[in-house]
């Protein structure tokens, strides 16, 4: 069937659907409902000030103090009052609950306790604000690249079907050998094909 469609929507939903659940331990589902308060931050938070957030990023970097001093922050207040608060609310439900989930969430309130290092020289405990900037950082990070980078691997698809065949042809030997299994991150090395699609996408289009 011939048509045009928007995958750059489609795949931002997916990638905030996924980060919601790896990194804040949130289920939402974008797809059903777009308008979910976490896209809508996620929408402000890149559009249409993605290239201003990255130079905040880099000064942040390399000036630290001194972005301090004249307090400019990478994120506007209310983006940084949601990510905190449902940071916080997340892991206060979970110390609560004994709720375990192996995802970032659960890596942070480790590291919040100083439970991560093996050597106790090196315990330290991290702050709320320490964990919410990690969390954004994680999140600024993975939004757009990785919604952008599913979007030009579908238009290549879409244009050079010998390609699409072959990677759909590793992808079903790898569901058949796998026979009902999930996979793993050895399989996954494994697509090698794969791996060449992915890396030439970001050759030409990153």
């Amino acid at each position: 069937q011939k048509g045009e469609f928007e995958m750059k929507e489609l795949f931002s939903r997916f990638t905030v659907d996924i980060i919601a659940t790896s990194v804040f331990g949130l289920e939402i589902d974008s797809y059903k409902n777009p308008e979910n308060d976490f896209k809508k931050v996620a929408n402000a938070t890149m559009k249409p000030n993605t290239f201003f957030i990255i130079i905040k990023m880099v000064l942040l970097n390399i000036f630290p103090k001194v972005m301090k001093k004249l307090d400019i922050s990478i994120l506007d207040q209310h983006t940084k009052n949601f990510f905190r608060q449902t940071i916080s609310e997340t892991m206060k439900y979970r110390e609560e609950k004994s709720i375990f989930r192996p995802d970032m969430i659960n890596l942070l309130m480790q590291a919040k306790k100083g439970k991560l290092s093996e050597d106790d020289s090196e315990h330290f405990h991290w702050t709320d604000d320490e964990i919410v900037a990690q969390c954004l950082v994680f999140f600024l990070a993975g939004f757009d690249t990785t919604s952008s980078t599913l979007s030009f691997a579908a238009h290549e698809l879409a244009v050079n079907p010998d390609i699409q065949e072959k990677l759909r042809s590793e992808i079903s030997s790898m569901d058949q050998k796998l026979n009902g299994k999930s996979i793993n991150y050895d399989d996954l090395k494994s697509l090698k094909y794969l791996d060449r699609f992915i890396m030439e996408v970001l050759r030409k289009w990153a």
